[in-house]
């Protein structure tokens, strides 16, 4: 920038192309910070040079006069700002793309010095690009991949050990497990405009001038609407009405799993209402993401509770993979009622503590506390399994193994309960927590 200022102004002899390829170098290479391969980078760059112009060339038109210098800073903020929910890139430039319109437009000057203004934009497009080719060349790493995939190691080794090793031995790879899914919390909160979608639907809307067009508005009357009360609030609700969905579609995966023990059960289709509510979170986590000003809440937490959501999803999703298409056809016993009902018991149990986890984000009433550990529900299903459902050679059947393992669902999605908790806690203003036993398991 220093060199830029000194060639335009000593060299050139333009104060005008000096003061913007100054601004304009600043804002291009220390306001964004674009990932990805070379080429890609190189790609943002040029076209984020290009979009300067284009702002440079209608703050200063608009500059001419006070009316339209206000109407249309509203217009460029708003589209600016706005654009961040559809791609982080834009998310990420959104800063130096305001500092090139609000430099025009706030500085009144005739349309003869246009020309002089696009020139400074355009030297220091240039440079930026140079910049970003010779002196930026590292290649581009993905810094979530090296945690996530240790974190999967981690846990596939917890649950090889709580199959076949002793409690101890299980609960010292759970508190591994727990120690790397922080380290990999802490790696995605300190990536700068990390990935946060839920679902794939969003990419509809690069390629879908009218899926854009319907979102902007859609966007606008919700915010005109419900903004004035912060993304925040929107926010708690969104998880809110997230968390019930998951959590009813978890109970009726578990129900279906039940019904697998005999023949003949319909597969729930909860799961479509459950998926439904990831792309209304998804949008309202990135407005969240995007929202100027500071936040009350830790980004931490947040992004705790949103995965929290998926979570339970993708556990109610697991338990009807491992039971489509199943049935053994024996007829029920007592201790496979025994199974069954522990099932259910705990799938209660959790379906209780998320809805009342979400009243909590939607401010209505306190943060439960974690449910503590079911071991008798556990060694009962063990027992069950030892006595009712072995084959003749002693070995446990695949209903045997498939109600060990949606009952280590479960188990997952309990062990989850103390960190949502505490960001809850932290989230919402009600933070003070409900014993679990206050806990009432709604109806259905």
């Amino acid at each position: 920038m220093p060199l830029l200022f000194a060639f335009c102004a000593g060299v050139l002899d333009a104060p005008t192309i000096a003061t913007f390829a100054a601004f304009g170098s600043f804002a291009m290479l220390l306001l964004v910070d674009f990932q990805g391969p070379r080429v890609q980078r190189l790609r943002a760059q040029a076209q984020l040079a290009l979009a300067s112009l284009v702002l440079v060339a209608l703050g200063t038109v608009a500059g001419q006069a006070l009316w339209s210098a206000i109407v249309a800073t509203a217009v460029v903020a708003f589209v600016v700002l706005f654009s961040g929910v559809v791609s982080s890139v834009l998310a990420g430039a959104g800063t130096s793309l305001l500092l090139a319109f609000i430099l025009s437009v706030a500085t009144p000057t005739p349309l003869s010095a246009l020309p002089d203004r696009l020139a400074g934009i355009a030297i220091a497009g240039v440079a930026a690009v140079l910049a970003v080719w010779w002196l930026w060349p590292s290649p581009w790493k993905d810094p979530l991949a090296a945690p996530a995939a240790r974190v999967c190691r981690t846990a596939a080794a917890q649950l090889r050990s709580e199959a076949a090793d002793p409690i101890e031995v299980g609960a010292a790879r759970s508190g591994r497990t727990a120690v790397m899914i922080d380290e990999l919390r802490r790696t995605f909160t300190a990536t700068p405009y990390r990935p946060t979608s839920l679902s794939t639907g969003l990419s509809l809307i690069v390629v879908r001038i009218e899926d854009i067009a319907l979102g902007c508005a859609v966007s606008l009357v919700v915010g005109l609407l419900f903004w004035p009360r912060g993304a925040t609030t929107a926010l708690g609700k969104a998880l809110a009405e997230a968390y019930v969905d998951s959590a009813q579609y978890l109970v009726n995966a578990v129900g279906y799993a039940v019904a697998c023990c005999g023949p003949g059960p319909a597969a729930p289709q909860d799961g479509r209402r459950a998926a439904a509510a990831a792309p209304r979170l998804d949008d309202t986590f990135r407005t969240y993401l995007t929202e100027r000003g500071a936040k009350p809440v830790p980004l931490s937490d947040m992004t705790s509770l949103v995965t929290g959501v998926v979570a339970i999803r993708l556990a109610a999703d697991a338990v009807l993979e491992l039971w489509e298409r199943y049935a053994d056809g024996r007829p029920p016993t007592d201790e496979r009622a025994a199974a069954q009902a522990a099932l259910m018991t705990a799938a209660d149990r959790l379906r209780g503590w998320y809805t009342t986890l979400a009243t909590s984000l939607d401010g209505i009433g306190p943060v439960p506390e974690p449910l503590d550990a079911d071991h008798a529900t556990k060694n009962r299903l063990v027992e069950v399994v030892r006595r009712d459902l072995n084959d003749r050679h002693g070995n446990a059947t695949p209903t045997a193994i498939r109600i060990l393992w949606t009952h280590s669902h479960l188990e997952a999605l309990r062990r989850l309960q103390p960190d949502l908790a505490t960001a809850a806690g932290r989230t919402t203003s009600n933070g003070s927590p409900v014993a679990a036993g206050e806990l009432s398991s709604p109806a259905g």
